[in-house]
């Protein structure tokens, strides 16, 4: 289940750091509508996998050191979830908020509207993406983090298929069906996020996914991510959108 929330913010200035305001939103709304749910997602700092992702749109944003400037005080938010019992109770949980000020830094952002996005139907193998928000691949070694933008060579596809192995755990999809995933680029460019004081490199762009045709739907309505980075929702929405000389299964 897919669905667009928009805010509108008290002034212009939105933190650099969203993903983090974005999650703290969320919690904050299980957390008053459905302790259970929260507790099963959220207890602790566990890093446990959600079957859910979002992206967010700024409407020509200007990036300054520590904050966003939004013209327009608008901010559109994209949510898109495997579970459907977990779907009911998150729009639950967010309308319960509608037209409720929610603090963040020097500023407040209120839900005025939840609209729902048909999905779109995966029917082949292969389908062609847009990365609505960046894709983190992380590997933890020797106490430390490695993080790998896209590129041919194997050490990214090696870490990005660890990290969706993990993922599954959630699913009834095979653990094998990742060997034969692929990630092909068509536009791939490098971005750096910032989630506290980190800055990590992240792959954004259009791209061509090939695997089995339940894995790629999962994908679509779950995003990718590594478990232990759930937190700062390191993950992606899908915007499908036509490529030249891209004709399988091109979704719109």
């Amino acid at each position: 289940m897919r669905y667009q929330l928009t805010f509108e913010l008290n002034n212009e200035k939105f933190p650099l750091d969203y993903r983090r305001t974005i999650m703290s939103y969320i919690k904050n709304a299980l957390s008053q509508h459905d302790k259970d749910t929260y507790q099963k997602y959220y207890h602790d700092k566990d890093p446990i996998v959600k079957p859910f992702t979002f992206s967010v749109y700024f409407n020509s944003p200007i990036f300054e050191k520590e904050t966003i400037i939004i013209k327009d005080h608008t901010i559109k938010l994209n949510l898109s979830i495997q579970d459907y019992s977990l779907a009911i109770i998150l729009y639950n949980s967010i309308n319960h908020q509608r037209n409720i000020p929610f603090p963040i830094a020097n500023n407040n952002m209120t839900l005025k509207n939840i609209t729902m996005i048909p999905e779109d139907e995966i029917a082949t193998n292969q389908i062609t993406i847009k990365f609505m928000s960046p894709l983190v691949v992380r590997e933890r070694k020797a106490q430390k983090d490695w993080y790998y933008f896209y590129s041919e060579e194997s050490k990214f596809q090696e870490v990005l298929k660890q990290n969706l192995k993990e993922q599954l755990s959630i699913s009834k999809i095979p653990l094998e069906t990742i060997e034969n995933f692929e990630i092909r680029a068509i536009q791939p460019k490098k971005t750096i996020i910032q989630f506290y004081e980190k800055k990590i490199e992240a792959s954004v762009g259009t791209y061509v996914l090939k695997g089995d045709k339940d894995l790629l739907k999962f994908l679509y309505q779950c995003g990718m991510r590594k478990q232990a980075l759930s937190r700062i929702r390191n993950v992606f929405n899908y915007q499908v959108k036509e490529v030249p000389n891209e004709k399988k299964n091109i979704l719109k």
